[in-house]
């Protein structure tokens, strides 16, 4: 390979290419909007590159599809607050619920919030309402 550099500072390469991938690069660089196939060839090495690193998405990623990608998360983060500030809603009527109608004591409550830490700790947050009744009854067993 044979480096050279021009008036404007840029480094030349000469490089030999398949004559299918010159066609394709005569084909494609005034789609792509480069003023010359050597524009063609920087953008792609650096696209490939950016791909090869992965650190940087914007490096192969138009942004288009980043765009659009950052609004259906902006959209699913938004959903999914609503939803959670929903449940929490139904969660704190259930609780005062429950609180007002067995009367229960700061112990109680307690002991069962470390209960409950442990249980979902072993279930990793899979609980089902199946599952803890078949725990209570193999504990009555006992």
């Amino acid at each position: 390979m044979k480096d050279s550099t021009n008036s404007r500072g840029r480094q030349g390469l000469a490089l030999r290419l398949e004559p299918v991938t010159r066609r394709k690069i005569e084909q494609w660089y005034a789609h792509d909007n480069c003023r010359s196939m050597n524009a063609f060839v920087e953008k792609a090495v650096n696209f490939y590159v950016g791909y090869l690193t992965v650190k940087d998405g914007n490096s192969f990623l138009p942004r288009s599809i980043r765009s659009a990608m950052d609004g259906q998360l902006g959209m699913f983060k938004s959903d999914v607050v609503a939803l959670l500030f929903k449940q929490s809603v139904e969660l704190d009527m259930l609780n005062n619920l429950l609180a007002d109608q067995f009367q229960l004591d700061e112990e109680y409550v307690a002991r069962l919030r470390s209960d409950a830490m442990q249980n979902v700790k072993q279930i990793n947050g899979a609980a089902s309402l199946e599952q803890l009744a078949r725990r209570r009854d193999a504990e009555e067993a006992f």
